[in-house]
């Protein structure tokens, strides 16, 4: 099942963060040469940033989820594939995609992430989810404590971590405590 929830996330996010890159990287392009005479104002640059860091914070969700890498490795087959297509076909590659669309007034390019190089760049950072060993691994489950330990030194000498049947004492002493506490 989590296979599936990160593969949804990706057929969702894959194609809208591709969007949102073409907005920004378009909107930039133009911004910043627009601005050949003069430097561009923050306000002609924030519109860009904001498409960017929301389309790179949705592929890093995929690409940081726990669940499943599925999500991730799907996206960078995608992104890196369609950019190792141009050795093969560029011409048929960058007509499907060249397509100018428009949002908001916001005129962009489709083609612009593999212009670009950043879908072979995206793409490949996403299969390295593949190989992340942290992604792997098992969230650590809680110990429960079965008895209270008697002492607070291990057989090796050094303190032993405390557990809730160790703390229950003292928070329930800490809380019905009847003196009231001292500023100094």
């Amino acid at each position: 099942m989590r296979h599936l929830w990160t593969l949804i996330a990706a057929l969702v996010i894959a194609p809208l963060s591709w969007f949102l890159l073409a907005i920004g990287q378009s909107t930039s392009l133009r911004v910043l040469d627009d601005a050949s005479s003069a430097a561009p104002s923050g306000a002609d640059i924030l519109r860009p940033l904001v498409f960017l860091a929301v389309g790179g914070l949705m592929l890093g969700l995929i690409a940081t989820l726990r669940m499943s890498p599925l999500g991730a490795v799907l996206t960078g087959v995608l992104y890196t594939g369609s950019y190792i297509l141009l050795l093969i076909a560029p011409n048929a590659v960058l007509d499907a995609l060249s397509k100018d669309i428009s949002f908001g007034g916001l005129r962009a390019d489709l083609a612009m992430p593999l212009r670009t190089g950043t879908s072979a760049l995206v793409g490949s950072m996403l299969l390295l989810a593949l190989v992340s060993v942290g992604r792997w691994r098992r969230w650590p489950e809680p110990e429960l404590a079965t008895e209270a330990w008697s002492s607070t030194e291990s057989s090796s000498g050094f303190p032993r971590t405390p557990t809730p049947s160790t703390l229950a004492g003292w928070t329930s002493f800490l809380r019905d405590d009847p003196r009231p506490m001292s500023r100094k």
